[in-house]
């Protein structure tokens, strides 16, 4: 040890003023003189020496006279290892690892570790997870998997001598809980969903459970963030509707449920923009989460008119198909499905005016003096009874041959 310790001699003719001669394990020698020897007398006294190395340690008295008593031999053997705290002294289960730090003293490069534990009796420490810090403190990576009470740990030194033991504890797993979510409410989509709360366990078992309509799932992909949030990609393009999301740990422990919502959702609409026309026109609404409860409202946003509970000719889980008349004015429109009290929120659109309509190409171009139909090709034509050919040339200028409408690109 670096520090004095207090020994007494015992022998006869010591004189008063004495010194002592120390000799060293392995060679050398120092004097102790003055305050180091105290409490003389004839037959003892007491020397303060520092016994800094285990080994064969001698004393040569040395009386004033000049004579000197024989050397006495004694052993000095190593101070055993102290263990003085161990921090944390409380540790959660987890199958990762977890800085141990051992505070004491007279520890030793190359030492092990001992833990005795509530389940699976002693292990011996891994070697690549202790670090010698320093003669007063350890560093070991502690994975205590899931064995829950009282643990103990000693330290012990290459000379075999053992530490006292030292208790700490691995506290019970307990049952994750959910705080908080986020988003409460999202569109039906693939979406990101953060999940807020404690005891949340890292491992390939994690699982988050949804459920709700159509929807039982624990198989979406999981990221564990802490013991306090994870995220979850969850797919929720057949909402809509009301479900409830729970944390399922690696050791089976699962949370309560949090509820959150899914509305239906627009992502497009065709045509983009629309040409108004005083004739209904197919109309396409794009989206997630379409059921047979969905129905459809339109505005026009220039004009503040809504035009709710449209007719639905055509419906799938991703499409609705409305025939709505937009009138040939250019306005702005917004389209909204709904299902139930859930709603997509307005997805805007533009009704632009009609462009006058464009001859491209007839066929025939020629043709014998006769009753015959001509087909004419291009673009803007409109249906209604206001549609007309006017044809004009030697003996003919007529603007009311009877007229087919087929498309806009062809009567």
């Amino acid at each position: 040890m670096n520090v004095s310790q207090t020994i007494t001699v015992q022998g006869s003719n010591f004189q008063p003023g004495l010194t002592v001669t120390a000799f060293f394990p392995g060679g050398g020698s120092s004097t102790l003189s003055g305050s180091q020897i105290q409490n003389v007398t004839a037959g003892s006294f007491q020397a303060s020496m520092v016994l800094n190395s285990a080994g064969i340690w001698g004393i040569r008295v040395n009386n004033p006279d000049g004579q000197q008593s024989n050397t006495f031999n004694f052993t000095v053997t190593a101070a055993p290892p102290l263990i003085s705290s161990v921090v944390p002294s409380s540790y959660p289960p987890s199958n990762s690892n977890q800085t141990m730090t051992i505070n004491g003293s007279n520890f030793v490069s190359g030492a092990t570790l001992s833990f005795g534990s509530p389940s699976s009796g002693t292990i011996p420490s891994t070697a690549s997870k202790l670090t010698f810090v320093s003669s007063s403190q350890l560093s070991y990576q502690f994975n205590n998997g899931s064995d829950a009470g009282t643990w103990t740990v000693v330290v012990i030194n290459p000379n075999g001598q053992t530490s006292n033991s030292v208790s700490f504890v691995v506290v019970p797993p307990t049952a994750p809980q959910i705080t908080s979510i986020s988003p409460t409410t999202a569109p039906a989509s693939i979406f990101t969903m953060t999940l807020n709360g404690t005891g949340f366990q890292s491992g390939a078992g994690l699982k988050v459970h949804v459920t709700g309509p159509a929807t039982d799932s624990t198989a979406p992909p999981v990221t564990f963030i802490s013991s306090t949030q994870i995220t979850a990609q969850l797919d929720m393009r057949g909402g809509p509707g009301s479900f409830q999301i729970q944390v399922i740990n690696p050791d089976g422990q699962a949370s309560g449920y949090l509820p959150f919502t899914i509305t239906p959702s627009i992502t497009s609409v065709s045509p983009n923009p629309v040409i108004g026309s005083n004739s209904a026109q197919p109309f396409t609404i794009i989206g997630n989460g379409f059921t047979a409860n969905s129905t459809v409202t339109l505005r026009d946003k220039t004009a503040g008119q809504v035009f709710p509970n449209r007719a639905i000719s055509s419906r799938s889980s991703t499409q609705l198909v409305i025939n709505p008349v937009f009138t040939t004015a250019a306005a702005t429109w917004s389209v909204e499905v709904l299902d139930g009290s859930l709603s997509s929120g307005e997805f805007t659109f533009q009704v632009v005016a009609p462009a006058g309509p464009q001859l491209t190409s007839i066929s025939p171009t020629t043709a014998g003096a006769s009753i015959f139909t001509m087909t004419l090709n291009g673009t803007g034509f409109q249906s209604g009874a206001g549609l007309k050919v006017h044809v004009t040339g030697p003996a003919t200028d007529s603007t009311a041959p009877p007229v087919t409408f087929i498309s806009s690109t062809q009567i």
